[in-house]
C-alpha cells in the first residue's frame, strides 16, 4: 500500500513539475516572441520600399506606449531593453529618412524653379523675337515705299503714274506702322517726290521723242514728194528765182 501512495504522489508531482516546465516554455516563448516583434519594428521600417519619416514616427509612438507588466512578460527588464535599443535605431532611421526626404524636396523644388525659369527665360526669348520681327517687318514695310521709286529712271509717264497713285495710296498711319509711321511718312513723301520729278522728265522725254518722231515722219514725207517725176516736172516749170 505504501507503494502505491509512493507511486501515486510521484505522478502527481511529476505531473505539476511538467505543468509547471509547460508554463514556463510557453512563458519563456511568449518573452522571445514579444521581444522579437519589439525588434520587428525595426527592421520593417529598414526593408519597407515605401518607408517614410512620418510612418516611422509613428511606429516611434506605437512602441513608446508599450509597458512590460511582471504578470505579462517573463523578463520585462529584457523587454524594455530590446524597447529602448529598438526606440534608438528607429530614432536614428527616422533622422535619416527625414533629412533624405528633406533633401529630395529640396532637389525637387529646386527642379521646378529651374523650369519656371526656363520657361520664363523661353517666353522672353519668343517675346524678343515676336518683337525683333515685327520691327524687321515694320522696316521692311518702309524700305518697300522707297523701292518704288527705284530703277524707274526710264520708265514711261504712264507706269510712274500708276506708282504715284499706288504710293498715294499706301496708309501710313500709325495704325499700321505704329512707332515707324513717322519714318513712313517721310518715306510716301520723299519717295512722291521723286516719282513726280521722275514723271515730269518722262512726260519730257515722251513729249520730245513723239516731236522728233513727227519731224522725221515729215522729212521722209517730204523726201518722197520730192523724189516724185510729177513734183520734179512741175519744179522745173516754175521760173528760176531771181538773184538779189
Amino acid at each position: 500500500p505504501h507503494d502505491d501512495a509512493i507511486k501515486a504522489r510521484e505522478k502527481v508531482l511529476a505531473d505539476e513539475k511538467a505543468e509547471r516546465e509547460r508554463i514556463a516554455a510557453e512563458r519563456a516563448q511568449k518573452q522571445a516572441d514579444g521581444v522579437a516583434s519589439i525588434r520587428a519594428y525595426l527592421s520593417r521600417a529598414q526593408t519597407a520600399a515605401d518607408m517614410t519619416a512620418e510612418r516611422v514616427g509613428k511606429g516611434i509612438a506605437l512602441l513608446e506606449a508599450m509597458t512590460f507588466g511582471a504578470d505579462d512578460w517573463l523578463d520585462p527588464v529584457a523587454a524594455a531593453s530590446a524597447q529602448c535599443e529598438t526606440l534608438e535605431g528607429m530614432r536614428v532611421l527616422q533622422a535619416t529618412l527625414k533629412a533624405r526626404e528633406e533633401a529630395a524636396a529640396a532637389a525637387e523644388a529646386q527642379r521646378l524653379e529651374n523650369e519656371r525659369v526656363a520657361a520664363d527665360l523661353a517666353a522672353a526669348q519668343a517675346r524678343l523675337l515676336a518683337e525683333q520681327q515685327r520691327i524687321a517687318r515694320l522696316q521692311a514695310m518702309v524700305a518697300e515705299i522707297r523701292t518704288a521709286a527705284t530703277g524707274r529712271d526710264t520708265a514711261s509717264a504712264a507706269d510712274l503714274s500708276k506708282a504715284i497713285v499706288a504710293v498715294k495710296a499706301l496708309d501710313v498711319s500709325e495704325a499700321v506702322y505704329a512707332e515707324f509711321a513717322a519714318l513712313a511718312q517721310a518715306a510716301q513723301a520723299s519717295t512722291l517726290a521723286v516719282l513726280a520729278g521722275l514723271h515730269g522728265e518722262a512726260t519730257c522725254r515722251e513729249a520730245a521723242a513723239e516731236e522728233a518722231k513727227r519731224a522725221a515722219e515729215v522729212s521722209r514725207a517730204v523726201e518722197t514728194i520730192a523724189a516724185l517725176p510729177s513734183y520734179q516736172a512741175l519744179v522745173a516749170q516754175q521760173p528760176a528765182t531771181p538773184e538779189f
